[in-house]
């Protein structure tokens, strides 16, 4: 995170979590195994807001 913070093109960062069911939400889980959603595995979820140029093309 500390890197995204650098760039010129990030706005700002809304939400980070770590958590397997927040990083999940939405998405049916219940067919993985459990273990796969703890460590030594790891799933982050980051929510942020971008600026960016992009020119008219004619």
């Amino acid at each position: 995170m500390e890197k995204l913070r650098r760039l010129s093109c990030l706005k700002s960062f809304d939400e980070y979590t770590d958590e397997p069911m927040e990083v999940f939400r939405g998405y049916d889980v219940s067919k993985v195994d459990v273990r796969y959603l703890k460590y030594p595995y790891a799933a982050m979820k980051l929510t942020f807001t971008a600026k960016y140029y992009s020119p008219c093309s004619t």
